[in-house]
């Protein structure tokens, strides 16, 4: 874990600029994503309910919405793209995960982070969780994942 929940609460553009500036790649506990993917709606939720139920299995981690993965010819300027309507984002896909993740992760926050473009970042803290394992229950979709390397 590179972050503790207290420092995900308390992220700000400046924090989490901090943060990406140490370039850390996606691995066992962090994943970036530039937004929620999936050819439809549907699919992009069952996407991000896997993802962090791999986390949770495995060992908790991060994610964060709206940030491209760091690469050496990308700046943090260019990480940075944000999602329109990030606090609604955050709300949506929090209300998601309390009712389609069993058993529910205890600990798991989703923190909004305004940008000075008025767009958001969405920060993910996932703990390490003593009730896993834990199982996508989405639409009919019933699965449990575990994260491995940078993979679910």
């Amino acid at each position: 874990m590179y972050l503790t929940a207290q420092q995900v609460l308390a992220l700000t553009e400046e924090t989490l600029r901090k943060f990406l500036s140490l370039g850390i790649p996606e691995g066992l506990y962090l994943d970036y994503k530039e937004g929620l993917s999936g050819t439809s709606e549907k699919d992009a939720k069952r996407e991000f309910l896997k993802d962090v139920t791999a986390l949770a299995n495995a060992a908790g981690g991060h994610m964060f919405l709206g940030v491209k993965e760091p690469s050496e010819d990308v700046l943090v300027e260019s990480q940075l793209v944000g999602l329109d309507n990030g606090d609604a984002v955050a709300q949506d896909i929090e209300r998601l995960a309390s009712t389609s993740i069993d058993p529910r992760i205890p600990g798991l926050r989703i923190v909004p982070v305004p940008l000075a473009n008025g767009r958001s970042c969405v920060a993910i803290h996932i703990p390490p969780s003593l009730s896993r394992p834990h199982m996508v229950n989405y639409a009919g979709h019933r699965s449990f994942y575990a994260r491995h390397s940078e993979s679910s």
